[in-house]
């Protein structure tokens, strides 16, 4: 589904969106309107009550979101305010969206938020336990770029980020893009103990290094329904 302004699946705080696949082979698309999440919140600048983003829970399902222009492929929109993303479950591709006119950038996380949105630091979460996700934010260059798992571009606050188990996919092809947006602080995830998780190269375990990160000894495992857009 496609509205302007308005997310593909629209979820108001202090609402909560669970998704459950009911059948193995059940299956959610998204698409957003101008500027909105295509899982979440509205766009803020036009609807600043209604862009209050609600919790998002995923349990399980073969799930594509991509946003429009600025908005989070899961999470919130342009100007909007963040809420808390779980998921335990599913696959899951989440593609932030990017406008890049003449003189201007506005880009979104893959999933977290939207250009320009707010996060409440120390207190949002964005929190995997099961699953196979790939997420890739918005971006124009290396200094105008949203995160793949976080803040969007010239957001305002940071996510915690947690990872406790399921393959995470950061698909982005600069290491300070995969979590939170680099302005607002390049934070990285930590498990449900609050230590702090390590990237997996082919070589081992090694913080800071670029492949995918994976969990619980987790093979890598690369699938798109479509090749994202860049």
């Amino acid at each position: 589904t496609e509205t302007d302004d308005y997310a593909g699946l629209n979820v108001v705080s202090p609402a909560t969106l669970v998704i459950t696949n009911l059948e193995e082979t059940a299956s959610l698309t998204a698409y957003s309107g101008e500027d909105a999440a295509a899982i979440g919140g509205n766009q803020g600048q036009k609807y600043p009550v209604n862009s209050n983003t609600g919790t998002i829970r995923i349990n399980g399902g073969m799930i594509y979101a991509k946003a429009k222009d600025s908005g989070a492929g899961i999470g919130s929109g342009y100007k909007g305010r963040s809420g808390d993303i779980y998921i335990s479950g599913g696959q899951i591709e989440a593609y932030g969206g990017e406008y890049t006119p003449v003189g201007g950038t506005w880009c979104g996380a893959g999933i977290g938020g939207g250009d320009l949105a707010s996060v409440s630091s120390g207190r949002n979460k964005i929190v995997f336990s099961g699953g196979t996700v790939i997420a890739r934010g918005g971006y124009r260059n290396s200094a105008r770029y949203a995160a793949d798992i976080g803040t969007g571009y010239e957001g305002n606050g940071v996510y915690i980020v947690e990872i406790s188990g399921g393959s995470v996919h950061p698909d982005a092809d600069s290491e300070n893009q995969d979590f939170n947006q680099s302005e607002s602080g390049n934070i990285y995830p930590v498990n449900s103990a609050g230590s702090q998780v390590f990237k997996m190269t082919h070589e081992g375990f090694a913080p800071y290094a670029k492949v995918d990160l994976v969990m619980d000894g987790a093979t890598p495992r690369r699938w798109r329904m479509e090749p994202p857009r860049r």
